[in-house]
């Protein structure tokens, strides 16, 4: 069975940069720096990508730039991890859905992977999922306070590199992160 590819976010999935967080109030060592900002990695980022790298091609699709991604990976030694990296320069305007026409800036994953059952994006950001629904797992923005998401994520990835369709595996392991609409403030 050919392997399946994951491709993750970068800012508040696997990283957080920026002076307010936890981390840098609570005196934590910083992991990476840019621009003189000190940034941390989420707890459990580098044990889930070893873990899976295995089993999976991994890869990274950020809204951050070129020098902002492979400065981090290269800092946090993450690159490694990933086979694929796709920075803002990669990114294209393209309509939501065809119920809804405006373009917006959107992760396109299949330009990664074009079979819609061997790809998953994993992101905090549910914007970019909203065209790719199915291909797609939200979950919470890392703020830099210490959490266990990354430790619920591996548990329910596992499991898919054995899924014939990605698409059908995250409906039965990883409910908890499935791409839901949000309710209008309005009704």
């Amino acid at each position: 069975m050919d392997k399946k590819t994951l491709v993750f976010d970068l800012d508040g999935t696997l990283v957080y940069t920026d002076t307010e967080s936890y981390f840098f109030k609570s005196g934590r060592k910083k992991d990476y720096e840019f621009a003189e900002i000190p940034g941390f990695v989420r707890p459990g980022a580098k044990e889930l990508l070893n873990e899976l790298e295995d089993d999976f091609d991994l890869a990274l699709f950020t809204a951050g730039t070129q020098d902002y991604a492979e400065s981090i990976l290269d800092q946090t030694s993450m690159r490694k991890n990933f086979k694929i990296i796709k920075h803002r320069e990669d990114l294209k305007r393209e309509p939501i859905s065809e119920d809804f026409p405006l373009k917006e800036i959107q992760k396109n994953v299949f330009k990664i992977e074009n079979d819609p059952k061997k790809v998953l994006l994993i992101e905090d950001t549910p914007l970019f999922c909203v065209s790719r629904r199915e291909n797609c797992l939200i979950i919470p923005d890392f703020t830099g306070h210490p959490d266990e998401v990354l430790h619920e994520l591996k548990r329910c990835l596992k499991p898919l590199k054995n899924e014939s369709d990605i698409r059908e595996g995250i409906k039965k392991h990883c409910s908890k992160f499935l791409w839901r609409p949000r309710k209008s403030l309005l009704g």
